[in-house]
């Protein structure tokens, strides 16, 4: 929904629009420039809006950069399979194929995750990720009500396997393998009863 408004160079968008635009135009330059060249005012000037409009939407380059990650992973997040596990397993080697197409197509993006970030920040953005994606691939079936916390703890696992201080230094073949080892310590753990 845009409408024309008295300066023709300018197009009256809806604050969600606007929001879209300029994650879009960040990730663009944080892929081609980096995190300490891209600029608020370079992202204004080329959606042709005043950096005042961008920092209404976005208080920081921080958290911009923060809103293009988040937005980065979500976009690829597919939740598939028969059963639970496969659901999960499929949603965190997705994870893993993402994460690596970052590091080795938008280095970049991937070093403003890495270096940018506080090292908490990035943790709470793949673990609030995990936390969703995981929650999903369970959401089908009947769970008691420690759910929640089962679902927190499996995304805080897979975090310390699947962690981006460690996608760069460690072979995707071996992150497969120790997240499928903790995939097969959940198993065991939901299908074997207590003795």
């Amino acid at each position: 929904m845009e409408k024309q408004v008295s300066n023709p160079r300018r197009v009256r968008r809806t604050a969600l629009a606007t929001r879209v635009l300029i994650l879009h135009e960040a990730r663009r330059s944080f892929i081609v420039l980096g995190h300490k060249k891209t600029s608020i005012s370079d992202i204004a000037v080329t959606l042709n809006m005043s950096p005042a409009n961008v920092f209404k939407h976005f208080h920081s380059k921080a958290e911009l950069a923060h809103a293009v990650l988040i937005d980065r992973f979500r976009s690829g997040r597919k939740i598939r399979g028969l059963t639970p596990l496969a659901r999960i397993r499929n949603f965190l080697f997705d994870l893993l194929v993402e994460l690596n197409a970052c590091l080795k197509k938008e280095p970049l993006l991937f070093a403003v995750m890495t270096t940018f970030l506080t090292a908490d920040e990035v943790d709470q953005l793949l673990r609030d990720h995990m936390v969703a994606g995981i929650r999903e691939a369970l959401a089908d079936i009947p769970l008691p009500h420690e759910t929640e916390r089962m679902v927190e703890m499996l995304a805080d696992a897979f975090l310390c396997v699947l962690h981006p201080a460690i996608i760069g230094t460690t072979r995707q073949a071996e992150l497969r393998s120790r997240a499928d080892n903790v995939l097969l310590l959940v198993e065991l753990a939901i299908c074997r009863p207590a003795r």
